[in-house]
């Protein structure tokens, strides 16, 4: 049966006396005042069906982007993600297994260090750190990750319990910097370069085995590292095209020059 004139009316007069009322105090409002006799699911029907409540309006600020501070020498700032190894490129006995790749990229020189594991951990995250500062042979000031928990702990935990990563990073006097939450774009240049790997790396990959992957991923390391870079710019700001190798010999030659150039603390690898 349809709602009367009288029905109508009075919903209305509500609404316009008490625009946010909810929809649950309106019937509890038409039914001791006007002794409306309908179901909620009725009522509810009838008003969106008709109209009678104006959508709220939507305050929502929009997304201004704010220029990113790149830093123009390397070892200032790394961002470190991991991601899956796509399952369909594994030919192997065990391709129901999952691989990881984690990744650590210098922003000043976009130069990268790829490592997979078998399983993403604490444990996963602290090895890499470790092989990722032998392969750039420098310590940076800061490393940037997600919020992920190979990465850090919740608040809750991190109350009582220090993670594996903060304690070696502590260690080595590195900050660890957290980006906010469901915002990878705050890890923009480790994400692009992820889409990198899916377009010229994994298009075409198979391997077999856990240490063909380990090959291979040290082959495309070499051949990304040693190729040009669109996103390199030179002192001017304007794109110089380098490879992340030649930005990276560039800024070390700068450093050799220039007694009031910032300090990198390069690594000695024993022999």
């Amino acid at each position: 049966m349809a709602h009367t004139d009288a029905e109508r009316a009075a919903i209305i007069d509500i609404f316009a006396k008490n625009p946010d009322i909810s929809y649950i105090e309106l019937l509890g409002e038409l039914r001791t005042r006007f002794a409306y006799t309908r179901t909620y699911g009725g009522l509810y029907r009838y008003i969106t069906k008709n109209h009678l409540r104006p959508a709220p309006v939507q305050h929502t600020e929009k997304y201004d982007p704010q220029p990113y501070d790149t830093p123009e020498m390397l070892g200032v700032k790394m961002q470190m993600d991991v991601k899956y190894v796509p399952r369909e490129c594994n030919k192997g006995k065990f391709a129901d297994e999952w691989e990881y790749q984690y990744t650590m990229i210098d922003e000043a020189t976009r130069e990268r260090f790829l490592y997979p594991y078998q399983e993403k951990s604490s444990y996963s995250t602290v090895d890499f750190v470790k092989r990722a500062i032998v392969f750039f042979g420098y310590i940076p000031q800061t490393i940037q990750t997600d919020n992920g928990t190979e990465f850090t702990y919740n608040q809750v935990v991190s109350r009582n319990k220090v993670h594996p990563l903060d304690a070696l990073l502590n260690r080595l006097h590195i900050k660890h910097q957290l980006i906010q939450a469901y915002t990878p774009r705050h890890n923009g240049k480790v994400e692009r370069s992820h889409r990198t790997d899916s377009e010229q790396f994994y298009k075409t990959l198979t391997f077999k085995t856990h240490e063909e992957l380990k090959e291979k991923m040290a082959e495309w390391v070499s051949r990304y590292n040693n190729r040009p870079h669109s996103a390199l710019r030179d002192a001017n700001g304007k794109r110089t095209w380098q490879t992340p190798q030649q930005k990276r010999d560039e800024l070390i030659e700068f450093l050799r020059g220039d007694a009031d150039a910032p300090r990198v603390r390069f690594i000695k690898l024993k022999k």
